[in-house]
């Protein structure tokens, strides 16, 4: 009895060995049934199911879940239904090629020229991430440009590419991921790019944006100015890396470091207009806006560069409320500062004299500060500092009206004033 029970074993076991075997045999030609037949979602079922079982190591079937899941991608019915369906595809192609025999089953399978579908990968991923970022959703934008990047060092490491640097693709990704708030992404990727001293198209964000994010995130002036520095080797007339430079010179605490920074952008002729007023602001603030222990030096060379800047930069954007701001509150200044002489001199020729330049200071004031006005107010959304500077404007003009004796227009300009 012992004997026939155990024998009966044995005669079960054998029989489900070869049913398993069986089914999962089946479970592959289903797979290829079901591809035949374009029924992708039934093959992809089946195919998980043989791999999962004693096919796992067999390259046949991985090559097969390849051709079915890059078929759920491709196919107008089923795209969408397997979010990650290519990304399967290519993994499952990829595990297939490092497996006993897995070249000779591609082969056998997709043909001799087996590489190009790897491209054909990498192209589809860098189709779809261009899309999805065209359309501002950078989150699977950035997905698939990190396949993207998958694929370009799996083509390296097998030296099927030169190059280990795939840089408008590293460039896409460290950009979906900074418009995507993932910094600690755009970091590493900018940062390859900025240590490899790259160029290319709009390759100026990276390393704009990664100078700034080192300066004003990391609290590293050192590192900002490295990238800074590389970057204005490739891009010398960028707005954005010339502004982070002066950010840069800010950080030293030595105001000298800012002007000399505006010097020598506008010595090699890269300066902008955002230059000329901003090197004028600062000359303005410098000189004008009272800090205590503070000690200007060089004032008349200073002042007299003040004026250049600012008559620069209106040269160059008349429509600037702004830069006509700016140069308004200079000769307001300009005046006080001539009245404190008009007070303490007692030579009525020389307090005649003073007059009269305060006077002409006064009216070159009322002039820009009118049109400051005139610009602001037919500015439409202003931001915060430009209402600011509005109203601000506004209250000059009333005071230089009173001084003046031109009661109309003071009395406009107060009411504009109470309306703002």
């Amino acid at each position: 009895m012992y004997k026939h029970t155990t024998m009966y074993k044995v005669l079960f076991s054998i029989a489900a060995y070869f049913l398993f075997s069986t089914i999962n045999a089946q479970d592959v030609k289903t797979a290829r049934d079901f591809l035949a037949k374009s029924q992708f979602e039934k093959a992809a079922a089946a195919i998980e199911k043989a791999i999962a079982g004693a096919d796992a190591n067999n390259p046949t079937a991985w090559v097969i879940k390849h051709t079915i899941y890059q078929a759920l991608a491709n196919s107008s019915e089923y795209k969408g239904s397997t979010a990650d369906a290519n990304l399967q595809g290519f993994v499952a192609l990829a595990k297939a090629r490092i497996m006993p025999k897995g070249d000779e089953a591609i082969i056998k399978e997709l043909g001799p020229n087996y590489t190009s579908v790897f491209n054909d990968y990498y192209l589809t991923f860098i189709k779809d991430g261009t899309s999805k970022m065209n359309a501002t959703d950078y989150k699977e934008a950035y997905n698939n440009f990190i396949n993207g990047l998958i694929l370009s060092t799996y083509f390296y490491e097998r030296k099927w590419i030169a190059n280990a640097l795939d840089t408008v693709l590293v460039f896409y990704t460290g950009y979906t991921a900074m418009k995507n708030n993932n910094f600690t992404s755009a970091e590493f990727q900018f940062k390859r790019l900025a240590d490899a001293n790259a160029s290319g198209t709009d390759f100026q964000i990276a390393y704009g944006w990664l100078s700034n994010y080192y300066l004003a995130d990391k609290k590293d002036a050192a590192t900002a100015k490295n990238v800074c520095d590389k970057g204005l080797i490739h891009y010398p007339k960028d707005e954005y890396l010339l502004y982070v430079k002066v950010q840069i010179a800010k950080a030293s605490g030595n105001i000298e470091n800012v002007f000399a920074v505006y010097e020598e952008t506008i010595s090699k002729g890269n300066a902008s207009f955002s230059d000329y007023l901003g090197y004028g602001a600062e000359l303005y603030d410098y000189l004008f806006v009272i800090e205590s222990n503070r000690t200007i030096t060089n004032a008349a060379a200073k002042e007299k560069r003040l004026v250049e800047m600012l008559t620069k930069a209106i040269s160059l954007k008349n429509n600037s409320a702004e830069a006509n701001y700016i140069m308004g509150m200079y000769y307001t200044s300009k005046a006080l500062h001539v009245d404190k002489e008009i007070k303490t001199t007692t030579d009525a020729a020389k307090k005649t004299e003073l007059k009269n330049k305060a006077d002409e200071l006064l009216l070159n004031s009322i002039t820009y500060l009118e049109t400051t006005a005139s610009l602001f107010e037919a500015m439409p959304n202003k931001k915060e500092s430009q209402k600011n500077h509005y109203k601000s404007a506004m209250q000059q003009l009333v005071n230089l009206y009173a001084h003046k004796g031109l009661a109309a227009k003071k009395t406009a300009a107060e009411n504009k004033l109470k309306s703002l």
